[in-house]
């Protein structure tokens, strides 16, 4: 036995892979599940959970994160309440190219550039490579934490923003990738979006793909080459990524951009539907609201800011820069393949229209909540003349929310291509929470879990709550590989979460500035020690990492 006090939670019901609302006890004794049983008998010095009528069930799993960019700062046990109070337990980082290592001192202003506004605050990194930046999180997390290798910060570190690299740059990105899965990491996201990801051929994401082949466990995750125009393009193109190497394919949140699209997620779904059939390992992954977030800048052409954003800052002041760039932004449809072209995947404002585009953060609050249009309204300016005024006042360094991300409306009450994306068998839900330098974060990180149990398991009845936990819990562990953790089985890590489910839900506020957060979580462990106690959190820091620690 452990020095830790044994923990009974008595007489709830038990929902996961292995249990479909079994009433049941779970015994906890230190950091792992000593027993599941459908009675447990106390005995004298145990501490008691009374579980009766609340739902207990595997602590949730995110397998959507970018909190690797959070986790070395104290202030991210602050940040991360609030998936804490969905029955998050573990989060999977390290997506959409992006990661916080390695930081090659002569690329750090580049890596800056490339992935800084992932930060909520400027830190000065005491790592360079993965296998340090593991040791620096030690005994310093609140929750669970595993690790992918973001192609873009390979690429930035090998070869700084070039469209092209040299075969020299190639095996110097490889090397990188193999020092970080030798560290634990489970696999390669890219984010192919972004610049330089962009300009990365599909043979070169096949190359470090095969590279990662050679780890068990090891998955690819892609942030698409285009979820408008090109996007049943992209999806082919990640398909053609596991066909060739034969390993595991993650789509990160499928929904395409902009109502337009909507009906294109069906012919998506079809395509790896068919790759199913053929033996390749695809799923996706789909946040749980229509409208997502992003910076400001990601609404112009990447050759627009691509010498810096002082300098683009400075060039949108003089009008003729203005306008050719307000030309392209109405009328430029992306084209495939990108890294042929000029290596913009995704305009928004083509795809989703610039009156469902609004400010979601920025200092000025006045802008908070707006449209560019009823801000053009509001000023007597034109709508164009309204952006430029409001990415020089805040130096392009705001949040904006798109509305139409994922097919649908956000304010629609029928969202049928979102709805039907979300109910295939395929579909695993994840969060992709991003900080701003004031904390604010778009609603997934406030209640993505809840409101799929809200709107699919309570409302539409679409899903039942046995399909949803598993897709929060197992159905994450499976692809990581890992047994002991994701499940109600003895000898699994104490994750574990206990709910009120008629309690269990999401408030959304979509401009608020302190949304309410997700209520119903009465009771969760993390490695078997309570981080919320009887509906109060408790200020401990009981995460560990998972690594991937099989050899290649």
């Amino acid at each position: 036995m452990s020095q830790q006090v044994p923990l009974l939670i008595a007489g709830g019901t038990l929902v996961s892979k292995d249990h479909d609302r079994q009433a049941g006890d779970v015994l906890v004794d230190g950091e792992r599940i000593a027993i599941v049983a459908p009675r447990i008998p106390a005995r004298p010095g145990w501490k008691l959970i009374d579980a009766a009528g609340k739902v207990v069930a595997p602590g949730f799993m995110n397998i959507h994160s970018h909190a690797d960019f959070h986790l070395p700062i104290p202030e991210h046990a602050q940040l991360y309440e609030r998936l804490l109070w969905q029955g998050i337990t573990t989060n999977v980082g390290g997506q959409c190219g992006f990661c916080f290592f390695p930081l090659r001192r002569e690329r750090r202003k580049k890596l800056a550039d490339y992935q800084g506004f992932l930060l909520y605050r400027d830190i000065e990194p005491e790592w360079v490579d993965c296998r340090q930046y593991f040791d620096f999180l030690q005994g310093r997390m609140l929750f669970n934490y595993a690790q992918l290798v973001g192609h873009g910060t390979l690429r930035v570190n090998a070869a700084g923003f070039s469209e092209r690299i040299s075969h020299e740059q190639m095996q110097d990105m490889t090397r990188l990738l193999e020092e970080s899965l030798d560290a634990g990491c489970f696999g390669l996201s890219s984010g192919l979006m972004y610049m330089p990801g962009t300009f990365a051929a599909t043979e070169e994401l096949v190359a470090l793909a095969r590279v990662a082949k050679r780890y068990p466990n090891a998955f690819y995750a892609s942030h698409l080459r285009g979820y408008s125009a090109t996007y049943l393009e992209a999806v082919k193109e990640i398909i053609q990524v596991g066909r060739e190497v034969g390993l595991p394919v993650q789509v990160s949140h499928l929904g395409p951009f902009g109502v337009k699209n909507g009906y294109k997620i069906q012919k998506a779904i079809e395509l790896m539907e068919k790759a199913r059939q053929e033996g390749i390992d695809v799923a996706y992954d789909s946040l749980g609201y229509c409208g997502s977030d992003t910076l400001a800048i990601a609404l112009f052409p990447p050759s627009a800011y691509s010498r810096g954003l002082d300098r683009f800052l400075e060039d949108i002041r003089d009008d003729s820069f203005w306008n050719a760039l307000v030309g392209r932004l109405r009328a430029y449809v992306p084209q495939w393949p990108s890294w042929e072209g000029n290596g913009w995947t995704d305009n928004f404002v083509e795809c989703c229209g610039l009156e469902n585009i609004h400010v979601l953060g920025s200092r000025d609050p006045s802008f908070i909540g707006k449209s560019f249009v009823s801000l053009a309204e509001d000023w007597h300016l034109d709508a164009w003349e309204a952006l430029r005024r409001v990415v020089l006042a805040e130096r392009a360094d705001f949040k904006i929310f798109i509305d139409g991300i994922g097919g649908e409306l956000y304010a629609s009450p029928e969202q049928p291509s979102f709805d039907a994306m979300i109910e295939h068998p395929l579909c695993i839900n994840s969060v992709d929470e991003v900080f701003d330098r004031s904390g604010r974060s778009w609603l997934e990180a406030w209640g993505s879990f809840p409101h799929i149990v809200r709107r699919y398991v309570k409302e539409r009845k679409t899903l039942g709550l046995k399909t949803v936990v598993e897709r929060f819990t197992s159905r994450i562990a499976e692809r990581l590989g890992i047994g002991d953790r994701g499940y109600l089985r003895q000898g699994c890590f104490a994750d574990i979460v206990v709910l009120d489910l008629n309690e269990y839900s999401d408030h959304p506020a979509l401009f608020a500035q302190e949304p309410k957060r997700a209520t119903g979580v009465e009771q969760l462990l993390i490695n078997g020690k309570p981080v919320i106690e009887n509906g109060k959190l408790n200020q401990v820091l009981p995460g560990q990492l998972i690594r991937n620690l099989r050899s290649k």
